[in-house]
């Protein structure tokens, strides 16, 4: 840990740009960010955004992050290839036939809200507000936004935010490491601790 606490006091965070959220290094723009993975990831690791022509190119670890310290899983590192893959959604689309058929036709955001809202309404007016059910992921409680929008805009006391919440994120998560791994894999929620890439005691399985 020691060894570890004096790199990252030796590590030149001038050559890091300390500070600065955006420069250039060469043909590139290089963005200073916080990236969540989702579904599932309960992190926040730093990353150096590369981009050339507004192309996301590649992917790197930021240092002077206190999370990830410059390492990043899998998820960070593949960021270009999910960003710029030709079937990303990257608007608000419409059915255009039936289902299963593959048609879509690209709306608004505005049309989109619009009916959302429409529909959510009819629910409530031919069903009533008991059979909206709200779900809030994992039961962190952290998002005001979702009983609010409940309680306040859809009248309806169904909000999980524990429990029922976990079946919505974590069992599925845990049961798709089970089946691949033979066991559940807990997340890593070490955070900015000292140890986390450090303890000489930690070994590969």
């Amino acid at each position: 840990m020691a060894d570890y606490k004096e790199w990252l006091g030796n590590l030149d965070r001038a050559a890091y740009h300390d500070g600065e959220w955006q420069w250039h290094e060469g043909e590139y723009t290089v963005t200073r960010t916080t990236h969540w993975s989702p579904p599932g990831c309960h992190m926040g690791c730093g990353v150096l955004l590369y981009t050339k022509d507004n192309k996301l190119e590649k992917v790197v670890g930021d240092p002077l992050n206190a999370v990830a310290n410059g390492k990043l899983c899998m998820r960070c590192l593949s960021m270009p290839d999910a960003v710029n893959h030709p079937d990303r959604l990257k608007y608000s689309m419409r059915r255009a036939g039936e289902r299963s058929e593959g048609k879509w036709e690209r709306i608004s955001w505005d049309e989109a809200y619009d009916e959302i809202t429409e529909k959510t309404l009819k629910v409530k007016e031919e069903y009533g507000s008991q059979s909206i059910v709200v779900v809030h992921g994992t039961g962190r409680n952290i998002g005001w936004q979702v009983p609010y929008f409940a309680s306040a805009r859809m009248e309806t006391p169904n909000v999980s935010t524990f429990g029922f919440a976990g079946f919505a994120c974590y069992l599925p998560r845990m049961i798709g490491t089970s089946a691949k791994y033979g066991d559940m894999i807990i997340l890593d929620a070490s955070q900015a601790h000292w140890d986390r890439y450090a303890n000489p005691e930690w070994a590969t399985s």
